[in-house]
């Protein structure tokens, strides 16, 4: 910004900021979390689907209605924007895995593909 000499936009982004260790800042820094346990990552996907009917944001009235999040494919079936990988389908085959290794069975099968 300061090459296309848009001081403007640095005085706005250093007086706005949202994180006082940066000197600009548009966006809080992400706090990640292992996620635990399927309730956990049930809430997280929650949280990120409801994200666009926010009152920060209000992108659309319903979450569904925002095509490039997957809460249209949770919700209503439709295929979003950007390929997403069915989350359901995913801890399937995670649980699979698990299964056959605690009976000592081999890991084969078109579920590894899932993981791998």
């Amino acid at each position: 910004m300061r090459k296309d000499q848009r001081d403007d936009l640095l005085k706005l982004f250093r007086e706005q900021r949202r994180d006082a260790r940066h000197r600009h800042s548009v966006w809080q820094d992400i706090v990640a979390k292992n996620i635990h346990s399927a309730e956990f990552l049930n809430q997280k996907m929650e949280y990120i689907h409801s994200n666009p009917i926010s009152k920060d944001w209000e992108l659309v009235e319903e979450r569904a209605e925002y095509e490039y999040a997957s809460a249209c494919f949770y919700d209503k079936g439709i295929t979003p924007v950007i390929l997403i990988t069915d989350i359901n389908e995913w801890l399937r085959g995670v649980l699979a895995v698990a299964f056959r290794f605690a009976l000592g069975r081999p890991l084969e099968g078109p579920h590894l593909r899932t993981i791998c």
